[in-house]
């Protein structure tokens, strides 16, 4: 778990930065997978629909043209990606600083 003011001991504070990093790995995994499986669903429906022959002919054309356009859904995987790691950061700091200032003086 993730403690919320970085910690005074110099080892303590390297494995706090070290799980923080984790969880900003851990976002932009989430969302390149999301890409994947998002991408392997298009081309699997698109098989599928070809294979039904001209009854799904609408389907099939629509879903061409989004695999076609598959670097379009890479660009909007990393505007999600970097906006939600910037959202988390930015809240992350906030609290840390919130935390600090909350700290009794020693």
């Amino acid at each position: 778990m993730v403690q919320s003011p970085p910690p005074d001991a110099l080892p303590d504070r390297v494995r706090w930065v070290l799980e923080e990093c984790l969880v900003i790995v851990a976002i932009a995994a989430f969302w390149i997978a999301f890409a994947l499986v998002a991408a392997g669903v298009i081309g699997a429906l698109g098989s599928l629909l070809s294979v039904g022959g001209g009854l799904f002919e609408p389907a099939v054309r629509l879903l061409s043209e989004v695999a076609q356009n598959v670097e379009q859904l890479w660009l909007v995987v990393g505007a999600l990606a970097l906006a939600t790691t910037a959202l988390y950061v930015v809240v992350r700091a906030g609290t840390v600083l919130i935390d600090h200032r909350r700290r009794p003086p020693e």
